[in-house]
C-alpha cells in the first residue's frame, strides 16, 4: 500500500478514535416541533429521534407500526441536518428471504443518549416473526459527524434445533425515491447483486451497504428486499450482522463515496465542474453519469450551486456523460489514479441533445483479427494480420496490449496481396508470462497507427478437452423499434447480454460463437446519434474470452420504414465489423459477403453471412434471401480444405432458403438462431441446432463440449436474473485491499465447468529491509498466473466448478518467512496474517526476554473467547495459529476480534477480522 494511502488510513482511524465517537444524541420525541418534515415524514410524538450535525433519523415507538412493519422499532424518517426534509419511506429487518418475515419488537429503549460523548445508541428487542425461538436485538448507533446510522442486529437461537441457510437483511419502502444500484443504474427491478444500493430524490440520496460484502435481493416498484449474509445458527448460538443507512446530497455519488470509505477500498477522487460554454456560468443540478470500463452505470454526480461535484472511485478508466436541461450531452473519458485527484470539466452548449454515446472503432487499417473475428494463438507461435494500406507502405510493426502489459511482436514478413488489396503480416508471438485476451496495435510509416480491441487471445496451449458457448439474437440495445419513443432510453437487451457475460466470466469457455441479430436495427448508428453499432462494440468488449460474430438479418438486412437510406445497415456493418472491400471487391477478395473460418484443437469452424434483404439493396447481388451462389462456392472450398479436421462446425444466423444440407457438405454441426427457440436433436451428428434467444429476458446460451474432436452439444442453459444461476461472492471485497479473499461460487446449472476461472484482486506486497515477501497461495483452485503491472496484483485461478453446488476458493499470502527485527527491549504484537482471514490466521509476536506468556482472543465486548498460549516461552519471535474457534470448539461468528499478548507486565493487541 502506498505511503500516502497508509497515512490517510491512519488519519481516518485516528479520527474514529477521537471526534467521530464524540456522540450524536438520542431522545424521545415529546413535541411536534421535533419531528422531521418533507414528503416522506411519518414520525409521531412518542417516537425516538437520533440526530447529530449531519443527519436526523426517526425510529418508531413499539405501538407505532408503520407500513409493512409488524411493530415499531424501525426507521421511518431520515433526513440531512439542518434541512430535515425526509423523502425516505422505511427500513425494517427482513429475514430468511421470506417476506413478510421480519423482527417483531416488544421493547424499545435508549441505551446511550450520547450526552457523555459516546455514540448515541437506541435498542429494539424482539423475536423473529417466523420463529419466536430466535430472539433479535437491533441497535441503531449514531456518532457525531457521521452521515450514516450503523445498524447491528444480534440473533440468538433459543431453540434446540439448528437454523441453516438463514438469510439476514432489511426490507425497504423507498417512498418517492428512485432506486439505484451500481452496474444496474436507475429504476432497478428484479434480483440484483451489488455492494450498495441507493434511493435518490433530486439531489438527496439514501445509501445502504454492509462492510463491503456483496448484497443480493429483489427490488420492485418502490421497494427492495436486501440480504446481507446467509448464516447457520446452532442451538444457543448467535449471529450478528452490521449495515449502514447513509443520508447524503449531491446525488448517489455521496453513497458511492461513503461505501468506498467503509469498505476501506483503494480509491482515487474525481472532482470537477459543469458550466455553460457561452458565459462560463455554473450549471446547478446538472448530472454527470459515471460509467465503468465495461459500460455499466456505476454512479451519478449532481452538481451543486457552484456547478461542482465529485466522487471517489476505484482506480481505472471511467466514462463520464454530462447532461443538463436544454443542453447537449457531453462525454469524456477520465483515468482515476490511486490516492490522486482527477479533475473534470464540462462546457455545455445549449441546443438539441445530440446523444451521449461516443463513436466506436471504425475499421481503418486492421481488417483481421478484429473484436468480432479474433485470433487464438499459442505463446511462441505465429499468426497473420490482414491490413488495408497503400501498396507502398513500409515500416510495419505490431504489439499486443492488455492493461499495462505490452508485448512486441516480431514481424517475420510483410507482403502486399494484389488479389485482395490487403497486406498480409506474418508475426511471431514471444513466450509470454501473461496469457490473456489482448488488444492488437499495428503501426507503419507515414503515421499509420491502428488498434483493435480484444483481437488476439494468447494461450499456453489448446485443450483437446474443451468447451465453447453459442449465443444468438441479442438485439442490442433494445428490441423496441425506432418509432417507439421508449427505444431512445431503453437498454433492456444490454442487461440481458450482461447476464450472459457474467456467467461466461466464470465458465471461461475457449470462445463464444454469436450467430447474429447482434443489434435490433442496423440502420441506427448515425440516425439521431443512436450509435447502435458503436454501443454493441463496447458491450462485446466486456467479454474476457474471444467472441466470433457473424451478421444476421437485423444487422444488415435494412428496413424500408426506417428513415436511413437502403443499404445503410450493411454499409455500417462494414464500418465497424468489416470489410470495406466488400463494397467493390477486387479479384481474389471475398465476394460481397463476409465469411470466414478458423481452427481450434483440430476442429474447423466456418462462419457464413446470412440475411433477409429487407430493403432490397443491390438485389442483383444479394437477391431477396441468402445465401448467394458465391457464398455456397466459397463454403464448399472452405470445407474441402478442412477435410482432415476431427469435426467441422458451421455457424450462421439462419438458412432462409433451405440451401444447406449438412450431410452432403460433410459438416458435423450447424449452430444458428433467428427463430428465438431451441430446435434440433442432441442425439447424434450431424447436429442441426437452433439456440433460444438472449433478448427479451431469455438470457439463453448453449454449451458445446468437445472431447478429442468429438462434439457433445448440451441442452440450453439460462442465465436467469444476474447471479441467479451462477455467481461468485467474494469475502471480503475483491478490490485489492485484503491479503486473504475467499470466493464462493454458487452454480445452479446442471453442468460442471472444469475450466472455470476466477480473477482475484490482491495487494502488491513488496519487500522492505529485512522483511521477506509473503508467498501467494490458493486453496480450492490452481493459481496459473499473476499480473503485477497495475496498482494491485491480479491472480488468475483455474477452478473446477461443480454442478448444482458450491465451490469455495481462497487466495491468500502465506506467512512471511522473515519478520522485521523488533526493538530488543519491547514486547511487539505483529499484525495477524492473513487479515481479514478465513478460516485461520497466524499471530506473531516478539518477546524481549524469557517469561510467562498469555495469548488470547478477545471479542469487542471485552470477553476472552479463546486462550491460545499460557506458558513460559523463550525470547525472540513466536507465532501461533488461530482457527476461528472458541473455547467450546465452536466456530465464532464473522466479525472483528482483538488478539492480545501479555508478557513481562506488558500488553499488546492487534485487530483481526474473520470474514465469511
Amino acid at each position: 500500500m502506498p505511503c500516502l494511502r497508509r497515512l490517510m488510513l491512519t488519519m481516518f482511524f485516528c479520527l474514529l478514535a477521537t471526534s467521530a465517537f464524540a456522540g450524536g444524541s438520542a431522545l424521545w420525541i415529546t413535541s411536534s416541533t421535533q419531528l422531521l418534515s418533507g414528503p416522506g415524514a411519518t414520525g409521531q410524538v412518542g417516537d425516538i429521534l437520533l440526530s447529530n450535525n449531519e443527519i436526523s433519523v426517526v425510529i418508531t415507538a413499539i405501538n407505532h407500526p408503520f407500513g409493512y412493519a409488524n411493530t415499531g422499532g424501525c426507521i421511518v424518517d431520515a433526513a440531512p441536518s439542518p434541512e430535515l426534509q425526509d423523502t425516505f419511506g422505511q427500513l425494517y429487518v427482513y429475514l430468511d428471504d421470506d417476506w413478510p418475515r421480519q423482527a417483531n419488537y416488544a421493547q424499545l429503549s435508549i441505551v446511550d443518549d450520547g450526552a457523555g460523548g459516546s455514540p448515541a445508541r437506541v435498542r429494539a428487542q424482539g423475536v423473529d416473526s417466523g420463529n419466536p425461538a430466535i430472539s433479535i436485538i437491533t441497535d441503531y448507533i449514531l456518532a457525531d459527524g457521521a452521515a450514516e446510522v450503523t445498524i447491528t442486529s444480534t440473533l440468538t437461537n433459543g431453540s434446540g434445533f439448528p437454523v441453516n441457510d438463514y438469510e439476514l437483511g432489511d426490507a425497504f419502502q423507498w417512498d418517492g425515491c428512485e432506486i439505484f444500484a451500481p452496474g444496474y443504474g436507475f429504476n432497478v427491478s428484479g434480483t440484483t447483486f451489488q455492494k450498495w444500493i441507493a434511493g435518490a430524490w433530486g439531489t438527496q440520496a439514501y445509501g445502504y451497504f454492509g462492510d463491503g460484502a456483496t448484497m443480493w435481493g429483489p427490488s420492485g416498484n418502490g421497494w427492495s428486499d436486501i440480504n446481507i449474509s446467509s448464516v447457520n445458527i446452532g442451538p444457543g448460538d448467535q449471529a450478528q450482522y452490521t449495515r449502514y443507512l447513509h443520508v447524503g446530497s449531491g446525488g448517489v455519488a455521496s453513497v458511492a463515496s461513503r461505501a468506498h470509505d467503509i469498505a476501506e477500498l483503494p480509491i482515487g477522487t474525481l472532482s470537477g465542474s459543469v458550466t455553460r460554454n457561452d458565459n462560463g456560468l455554473p450549471l446547478t443540478e446538472a448530472t454527470v453519469d459515471v460509467y465503468d470500463a465495461s459500460g455499466s452505470l456505476y454512479t451519478q454526480i449532481i452538481t451543486d450551486a457552484a456547478g461542482e461535484g465529485g466522487v471517489t472511485l476505484i482506480p481505472g478508466n471511467w466514462r463520464l456523460v454530462a447532461n443538463a436541461s436544454t443542453f447537449s450531452s457531453v462525454e469524456q473519458w477520465y483515468t482515476v489514479n490511486l490516492d490522486g485527484t482527477t479533475p473534470f470539466t464540462f462546457l455545455m452548449v445549449e441546443g438539441e441533445n445530440t446523444g451521449s454515446y461516443a463513436l466506436g472503432d471504425t475499421l481503418t487499417v486492421i481488417q483481421r483479427p478484429l473484436l468480432n473475428i479474433p485470433t487464438i494463438v499459442q505463446s511462441g507461435s505465429s499468426f497473420t494480420i490482414n491490413c488495408q494500406a497503400d501498396p507502398a507502405t513500409t515500416g510495419w510493426a505490431a504489439t499486443l496490449q492488455h492493461g499495462l502489459n505490452e508485448v512486441f511482436l516480431n514481424v517475420n514478413s510483410a507482403t502486399y496481396n494484389a488479389a485482395t488489396t490487403w497486406w498480409d503480416l506474418e508475426v511471431q508471438v514471444p513466450n509470454v508470462d501473461l496469457h490473456a485476451l489482448y488488444n492488437l496495435r499495428v503501426t507503419a510509416g507515414g503515421g499509420l497507427d491502428d488498434t483493435t480491441q480484444n483481437a488476439v487471445q494468447v494461450i499456453e496451449s489448446e485443450h483437446q478437452d474443451f468447451y465453447f458457448l453459442h449465443i444468438t439474437d441479442t438485439h442490442l440495445p433494445t428490441h423496441l423499434f425506432y418509432d417507439n419513443n421508449a427505444s431512445v432510453t431503453d437498454t433492456s437487451e444490454v442487461v440481458d447480454l450482461r447476464a450472459i457475460i457474467q456467467d461466461t466470466e466464470l465458465i471461461n469457455p475457449a470462445f463464444v460463437l454469436h450467430t447474429g441479430d447482434l443489434i435490433n436495427e442496423g440502420e441506427l448508428e448515425d440516425f439521431e446519434q443512436r450509435r447502435y453499432y458503436s454501443r454493441s462494440q463496447q458491450i462485446l468488449g466486456e467479454f474476457s474470452v474471444p467472441v466470433y460474430l457473424i451478421a444476421g438479418n437485423h444487422d444488415i438486412g435494412g428496413w424500408n420504414d426506417t428513415p436511413p437510406s437502403a443499404g445503410t445497415a450493411r454499409r455500417d456493418w462494414w464500418r465497424f465489423y468489416g470489410w470495406q472491400i466488400l463494397n467493390d471487391p477486387p479479384a481474389g477478395a471475398p465476394l460481397h459477403t463476409q465469411n470466414y473460418s478458423f481452427d481450434y484443437a483440430g476442429v474447423h469452424f466456418t462462419a457464413l453471412e446470412a440475411y433477409d434483404n429487407y430493403d432490397m439493396w443491390r438485389s442483383s447481388i444479394y437477391g431477396a434471401e441468402s445465401f448467394t451462389s458465391a457464398q455456397m462456392n466459397w463454403l464448399g472450398d472452405d470445407l474441402a480444405t478442412a477435410s482432415g479436421s476431427s469435426a467441422r462446425v458451421l455457424f450462421y444466423h439462419y438458412d432462409f432458403s433451405s440451401q444447406l444440407n449438412l450431410s452432403n457438405l460433410g459438416a458435423d454441426m450447424a449452430l444458428w438462431g433467428h427463430i428465438h427457440q431451441n430446435e434440433g436433436s442432441l442425439s447424434s451428428p450431424p447436429y442441426n441446432l437452433a439456440t433460444d434467444q438472449v433478448c427479451d429476458g431469455g438470457r439463453n446460451y448453449r454449451l458445446i463440449r468437445v472431447h478429442d474432436g468429438i462434439l457433445d452439444p448440451r441442452p440450453t442453459l439460462n442465465a436467469g436474473s444476474v447471479g441467479q444461476t451462477l455467481r461468485a461472492d467474494y469475502s471480503p471485497s475483491n478490490y485489492g485491499a485484503a491479503d486473504s479473499v475467499t470466493a464462493t461460487i454458487t452454480n445452479n446449472h446442471p453442468e460442471n465447468f472444469q475450466h472455470g476461472r476466477l480473477v482475484f484482486n490482491m495487494p502488491k506486497l513488496e519487500g522492505n529491509g529485512s522483511q521477506v515477501v509473503a508467498t501467494p497461495a490458493v486453496d480450492g483452485g490452481t493459481l496459473v498466473q499473476i499480473d503485477n503491472t497495475g496498482a494491485t496484483s491480479l491472480w488468475t485461478v483455474d477452478v473446477d466448478i461443480v454442478a448444482q453446488g458450491t465451490t469455495v476458493v481462497t487466495a491468500y499470502f502465506t506467512a512471511p518467512s522473515g519478520i522485521p527485527a523488533a526493538p530488543s527491549a519491547s514486547l511487539v504484537m505483529h499484525p495477524g496474517f492473513p487479515n481479514p482471514f478465513n478460516p485461520s490466521t497466524t499471530l506473531s509476536y516478539y518477546l524481549p526476554r524469557e517469561g510467562h506468556v498469555r495469548v488470547a482472543i478477545i471479542d469487542l465486548r471485552g470477553r476472552e473467547i479463546m486462550l491460545l498460549v499460557d506458558e513460559i516461552q523463550a525470547p525472540g519471535e513466536q507465532s501461533i495459529r488461530w482457527n476461528g474457534l472458541d473455547r467450546a470448539g465452536q466456530r465464532v461468528p464473522s466479525g472483528t476480534y482483538m488478539a492480545q499478548v501479555r508478557a513481562g507486565g506488558k500488553v499488546r493487541t492487534t485487530k483481526i477480522t474473520l470474514a465469511k
